[in-house]
């Protein structure tokens, strides 16, 4: 048996749907499919009514929900201690964080408030999951806290009861083109219907494909013409994909910040074009250990009201 089949079974018995459960948990459907099979063959009993829809647990599916959700609390709660334990006096804690933030906000972040909160172990669990994966893995208490971009919430039902959470700063999303390439093609946004620019677009389930998509096919400035010429999931292939002149893409400004500044990448929009993001911390509110806390009352305090900037250091 494994760990993950039962965060698997978890999410249908929330969902109520194999594809919405196969998306959240990041993994094509028939893989999904085929691990809540080997968990029902693992238990000898079914615990899904796979005829009805949406789909429905069986009598023991529904027993067996609560014994689920206790197990994977238990083996977090253990992989925790131990952890602790390992670390000795310093308190370990676990962040859920989006692939371009760990690389790109965190070290920066960190070295502003490290005097405020005092050190602690981070074990740094980055990913291009969709947002809800991302809380769906808060929730199961794979990670501790979960740091991403605020508008990840917009496009998944959350219980707003169940998450709490600090804004730690902000940036924009920019839409940037490789210079050489800006200047012999003049690739400027919006584009126009005859001459589409060539775009490199964020994957659907990827952090910022939400908000990419709205600037895109709802703008408020004027229709934008854009000819996808790939998609990617993360930031950092989009980048690099940009630099080798495919095209134009929208990155966070943390990402590009150097790149803008040498003159290797240049905007092709104006600041109507640049999408204004949030970044925030999120804790599930359920979990109430003590060094989460602890941990959470010295955020607190330093962004008592979601503030925007980081103290910086004297």
């Amino acid at each position: 048996m494994e760990l993950k089949w039962l965060e698997d079974f978890i999410c249908l018995a929330d969902t109520g749907s194999f594809s919405k459960a196969a998306e959240n948990r990041n993994v094509t459907q028939s893989a999904f499919s085929r691990r809540i099979k080997s968990l029902e063959e693992w238990l000898g009993t079914r615990l899904i009514d796979r005829k009805s829809h949406p789909v429905t647990l069986t009598a023991a599916g529904t027993r067996f929900v609560e014994t689920a959700q206790q197990s994977v609390r238990m083996f977090y709660k253990v992989r925790d201690d131990f952890t602790t334990q390992n670390r000795g006096k310093r308190q370990s804690l676990t962040i859920g964080i989006a692939d371009h933030l760990s690389i790109h906000f965190f070290p920066s972040w960190l070295h502003n408030i490290e005097q405020e909160i005092g050190s602690y172990y981070f074990d740094l669990l980055s990913s291009i999951r969709s947002g809800i994966g991302f809380f769906e893995s808060l929730r199961f208490q794979e990670f501790d806290f979960l740091i991403c971009y605020s508008s990840v919430t917009k496009s998944i039902p959350l219980q707003s009861d169940k998450f709490v959470s600090l804004t730690l700063g902000g940036e924009s999303l920019i839409p940037v083109c490789e210079t050489t390439l800006l200047q012999e093609q003049q690739y400027y946004l919006p584009g126009s219907l005859q001459r589409p620019l060539p775009y490199i677009s964020y994957k659907q389930y990827s952090t910022l494909a939400k908000e990419v998509a709205d600037i895109t096919t709802i703008s408020a400035v004027a229709p934008i013409y854009l000819d996808v010429a790939m998609e990617t999931s993360s930031a950092e292939s989009i980048k690099a994909l940009v630099l080798e002149g495919y095209g134009i893409a929208w990155l966070p400004e943390s990402a590009i910040r150097q790149e803008l500044q040498s003159g290797t990448l240049q905007a092709v929009g104006d600041s109507r074009y640049h999408i204004p993001l949030s970044i925030d911390i999120y804790r599930y509110a359920l979990n109430t250990k003590p060094e989460i806390m602890a941990f959470w009352h010295k955020l607190s305090a330093v962004y008592p009201s979601g503030d925007s900037a980081a103290p910086s250091r004297s």
